[in-house]
């Protein structure tokens, strides 16, 4: 037998004697055995033990007679003058280590400390480079890759994803490989700018689908991302369906307040405002975020999104004072996670500048909307989609306070850096609309009717924010037609 294997063991076998018993326990420790299943497996139930009453000691024991046999480490003392060779002791060492730093990048994702996970996973990541491991390699990747996501470290978190995915695949990892495959589902739907790439890894997620079918867990996840990066494409009832069997499946395997199950409750509630069915995406938010709250807390980023979702539900029903008091909270854990200076405090920024208009307070609206852009111009390119529709927000709050010809100047400056079409269906239906009062307001009647003619065109893309862009255009319509021929 391994000499170190079977000392491990036996220092192990003590420690549940020890705890059972409420004696001292065994002052000798070894670092953590290789990374296989068998050794893995123990290594947990040891942990549990260390904080776990005689009870769970009962529980848990048959579990390690099985791993090793009882009678093989009754004597620790026999096996001390086992020969233990100590370039592997090293090596062991070094690989409890980046156990060790992995997982406490994990914490601070779960916890929603992305900035803290990101630097704790790049130190792992440098260790598991020098030990050169191929499966220690590939989990380090894949925690990087995740911990640079939610930064908007796409550039970074791409490529490490997709090594971490294809090590998965050639080491026969399909848990990590199917992780690794949701994430890289997510960044190429979530960034909007490639749809060839988000095509990619939908392929791959159908042509592995076998070998994730014995997890319903790991199916489930992946559903979850193939409909994420469905809503892009405006392919929403594919992607409802695919993100209700994603719902039902995890909370039948992990429970309804699993955090993958609150992520996937969370996404199945936005595909639901997303064709326009706010009260039914309201409902789903309105018992989701008391679960996400007792699971995650009150300042989780995650739980700020959902806030903001049902935010958007509210304002689209007509709930002002209810949208505004959600914005403001949503506002406040995002700078408090990320700092005042990240794209999505921009993002949070600009919808509460529309609860703020809503609720008739413009002055301090434009001043939302207007850090929001600044925001946006100092951390995106100047054709990001997001400028442009900072823009539009902020123009349309300036024509609102009856400074129409600056609100122009400030709409047609971003339209010249961002083409239009760039930006999602009902996006481009509002900077149209928009542009088409101010222009109507300046007694430019003709090239406000030719970019109504343009929100009327999205027409068929627009799903369930038809309503709102036509009483839009509506209202321009009947306001050119009051307006006397020069």
């Amino acid at each position: 037998a391994d000499a170190h294997v079977l000392q491990h063991a036996a220092v192990e076998q003590l420690d549940v004697l020890a705890h059972a018993a409420q004696l001292p326990v065994p002052q000798h420790r070894l670092q953590a055995a290789p990374p296989d299943r068998r050794l893995r497996e123990r290594n947990a139930v040891i942990k549990l033990l260390q904080s776990a009453d005689a009870k769970a000691v009962a529980e848990t024991g048959d579990i390690l007679s099985t791993i090793d046999p009882v009678s093989r480490c009754n004597d620790l003392e026999s096996l001390t003058s086992l020969r233990v060779d100590p370039v592997a002791e090293s090596r062991r060492a070094d690989f409890a280590r980046i156990d060790e730093q992995l997982a406490q990048a994990n914490v601070q994702f779960e916890a929603g400390r992305y900035a803290s996970a990101f630097d704790v996973a790049q130190l792992g990541l440098k260790q598991a480079e020098a030990l050169d491991h191929p499966w220690q390699l590939a989990r380090a990747h894949y925690v990087v890759g995740r911990s640079a996501e939610p930064l908007d470290k796409f550039e970074l978190a791409e490529p490490e994803l997709e090594r971490a995915f294809r090590s998965a695949i050639a080491l026969g990892d399909d848990a990590l490989a199917a992780r690794s495959l949701a994430h890289l589902m997510f960044i190429a739907s979530s960034r909007q700018v490639d749809a060839l790439r988000a095509q990619r890894w939908i392929d791959w997620k159908q042509s592995l689908e076998s070998w994730f079918a014995h997890d319903p867990q790991l199916a489930a996840l992946l559903d979850l991302e193939h409909g994420l990066a469905l809503e892009p494409a405006g392919e929403l009832k594919s992607a409802e369906a695919l993100l209700r069997r994603a719902v039902q499946t995890l909370e039948a395997k992990l429970g309804a307040q699993a955090i993958p199950t609150l992520r996937a409750r969370g996404n199945y509630a936005n595909v639901l405002l997303m064709q326009g069915r706010m009260n039914g995406g309201a409902e789903k938010l309105e018992k989701l975020i008391p679960d996400m709250r007792a699971v995650l807390g009150n300042q989780h980023s995650n739980l700020a999104s959902m806030l903001g979702s049902l935010a958007t539900a509210c304002k689209e029903t007509g709930r002002t004072a209810d949208a505004l008091k959600l914005e403001r909270e949503a506002l406040d854990i995002v700078v408090a996670n990320l700092g005042p200076d990240h794209s999505e405090v921009g993002l949070r920024r600009l919808s509460l500048a529309e609860s703020l208009l809503n609720a008739g307070h413009p002055q301090q609206a434009l001043q939302q909307a207007t850090s929001a852009a600044g925001i946006f111009k100092a951390s995106l390119d100047e054709d990001h989609p997001w400028r442009l529709i900072a823009a539009t927000v902020v123009a349309g709050i300036q024509h609102n306070l009856g400074h129409s010809a600056p609100a122009l100047a400030t709409l047609d400056s971003a339209i010249s850096l961002c083409p239009v079409s760039e930006m999602p269906a009902r996006h481009q239906a509002g900077t149209w609309v928009t542009r088409a009062r101010i222009l109507a307001a300046l007694s430019r009647a003709a090239e406000a009717r030719a970019d109504l003619r343009k929100a009327r065109a999205l027409y068929p893309e627009l799903g369930g924010w038809k309503e709102s862009v036509q009483t839009g255009v509506d209202e321009v319509t009947a306001s050119l037609e009051q307006t006397p021929l020069p």
